[in-house]
């Protein structure tokens, strides 16, 4: 192929230039060049593209003979991309040993340098980035033991059906029934297995209580429906487990009234050879809406390992509190990234534009003229005061915008007592080390603090999923903080009452370590969402709501909230910085 003509001017330059004469290699050369008689490096752009193409399908862009173009390919390339139908080009050696997902990265990519627009294609620094995506998602095919995945495949119940290890691999990422029914496996993108052990399996035949289950509600065909407050205990046995990987063991659960929306289920456990019970933390939404709250993580040593586990409830006098258990699976952990880790994309070719908000200038006043749309972006990143000091706006890594309110506008002075001269005050107002505004709150003798807020609309990203967290710190003396919480909140677009969820201010950072082995050194842990979190201005912060922010919301709304101890006990001591809005991590 002939070198493109484009690249007479310097890198990272969005120079063009007119030309009279256009001359490239066929296949290669962008159809939109001969209609411009522009040179630019979206040119070069298209022609890479091309070459991509040419990897995947295993073949050259043109068909030739005897010197002569018979047939171009990138049209037919290009409309079995956009129909999906990879299958029709794809180089059949190929696609037997590529992963799906990186595949498609590619494929995608690839697509996208021969979109008929040049100024929608990919920069040269985004292509690079996907192709080592691409490269990432290959090799973690090829680190797979797949004699272990057609073992697993003889055992399922039905029988799997596959022609490649790609087609294998995707059939057991969904999952598979074996051991009679009672157990479900499957397995990562790396391979490593996932077992969830029915609860059927785990309990003796005379605690359960049997309930058929309405497919595809559940993997299983039973469920146990168990009393907490009774106490429960499961043995639980695991057959396939990858060695020397680590695992989170997770209850999966759903509970019924009057907790069944919640997704913080208060109850303690421990392992049987285990002298002190450990609380549970928050639950995720797992598959047909099934509750998992991470139990213990450990690292596996071999296939088989037993489990004695047992179950207390914080909430004795809740009798009518009792769950309905799937069973007790083991997960391998998916260690979170550095999320500051810098962009791939080289500075000098992003669009510091696209990157702002749409209306920062009516957000954020006074900006100097001066400054650049690059300083205006990092300043944003950063932080910076709006509306006379009252609040404290930023954006994301993704240009998402966040908003913080001060505790002074948006918790109300409510005064117990009915006398004048024995009313007294629900907040102390101190300024304090670290806080972003003047002043913070330090909660009097209450056990119900009650929170409203008005928020303008466009200081939020609209189509975002938000989460509200509560930015408070402990006295030193806590333990009295060591109870339950509970946490309802609403905004006015809300139809009946406000979400509630049960939690706590004071709880372990990380999910309790089993130590398998003498002397065996610690795994990296994982906080655990919807826990407190140490931020870094050296305060404390828990989510206490979640909500989508649509675009028809106006020009403000409205939320009201409250905190309240479960037990009685007073907030005495504690203070309060403010409310903090942030695209939501989907903890509830």
């Amino acid at each position: 192929m002939d070198p493109p003509p484009s690249r007479v001017g310097p890198a990272n330059q969005p120079q063009s230039y007119v030309i009279t004469n256009v001359a490239g290699t066929p296949g290669y050369l962008d159809p939109s060049q001969l209609k411009t008689r522009k040179l630019s490096k979206e040119f070069d752009v298209y022609s890479f593209g091309v070459m991509l193409f040419e990897v995947m399908c295993g073949k050259l862009c043109c068909e030739y003979d005897q010197g002569k173009i018979i047939r171009m390919f990138v049209p037919e390339w290009k409309r079995c991309s956009k129909e999906k139908k990879l299958n029709d080009i794809v180089c059949h050696g190929l696609e037997e040993h590529m992963e799906p997902e990186s595949l498609n990265t590619f494929s995608t990519i690839a697509y996208r340098c021969l979109d008929e627009d040049p100024e929608n294609r990919p920069k040269m620094a985004e292509i690079v980035q996907k192709l080592k995506i691409a490269l990432e998602q290959q090799e973690d095919l090829d680190d797979i033991n797949f004699e272990e995945l057609q073992r697993i495949a003889d055992l399922a119940v039905p029988p799997l059906s596959y022609k490649t290890r790609s087609q294998l691999h995707s059939l057991l990422m969904e999952g598979v029934l074996v051991d009679n029914g009672k157990t479900w496996l499957s397995v990562n993108k790396k391979g490593q297995h996932c077992e969830l052990i029915s609860a059927h399996k785990c309990m003796p035949p005379s605690m359960q209580i049997l309930y058929p289950h309405e497919i595809p509600v559940s993997r299983f065909q039973y469920k146990v429906d168990y009393l907490l407050f009774l106490g429960l205990r499961l043995k639980v046995k695991t057959q396939f487990l990858s060695p020397n990987v680590t695992y989170t063991i997770n209850l999966v659960y759903k509970c019924k009234h009057p907790l069944q929306h919640n997704l913080r289920i208060p109850f303690k456990y421990k392992l049987e050879e285990m002298s002190e019970y450990s609380k549970s933390c928050v639950a995720h939404v797992g598959e047909h809406g099934w509750l998992k709250t991470e139990l213990f993580q450990f690292t596996s040593t071999k296939k088989k390992h037993n489990f004695d586990i047992h179950f207390l409830s914080e909430m004795k006098g809740w009798k009518s509190v009792h769950l309905s258990i799937e069973g007790v699976e083991f997960r391998p952990v998916d260690f979170e990234q550095d999320e500051n880790k810098v962009d791939v994309q080289p500075a000098d070719e992003l669009d510091w534009e696209e990157r702002l908000p749409d209306d920062y200038t009516k957000i954020v006043k006074n900006i100097d003229e001066s400054t650049t749309q690059k300083e205006i972006y990092f300043l944003l990143r950063k932080g910076v005061y709006i509306n006379n000091s009252q609040q404290w706006f930023s954006i994301s890594k993704k240009s998402k915008q966040r908003l913080m309110l001060p505790a002074r506008t948006i918790l109300t002075e409510e005064k117990s007592g009915c006398y004048f001269l024995s009313r007294r005050k629900s907040w102390l107002w101190k300024a304090l080390p670290g806080s972003r505004f003047n002043e913070a709150a330090e909660a009097c003798e209450r056990n119900h603090i009650v929170i409203r807020a008005q928020i303008e609309s466009q200081l939020l990203s609209h189509d975002t999923m938000y989460a509200c967290y509560l930015v408070f710190k402990l006295p030193e003396n806590a333990s009295v903080f060591e109870g339950i919480v509970i946490t309802g909140f609403k905004g006015h677009f809300s139809l009946g009452e406000a979400t509630k969820h049960y939690t706590y201010l004071v709880a372990p950072p990380h999910t309790p370590i089993i130590k398998l082995r003498p002397g065996e050194r610690a795994a990296r842990t994982r906080k655990i969402k919807g826990h407190p979190k140490l931020r870094k201005d050296g305060w404390m912060e828990i989510p206490v709501w979640e909500f989508q922010l649509d675009s028809n919301f106006g020009y403000s709304f409205y939320i009201d909230g409250y905190l309240k101890s479960f037990d009685k006990w007073n907030f005495t001591g504690l203070l309060i910085q403010g409310i903090e809005f942030r695209p939501a991590k989907a903890f509830m």
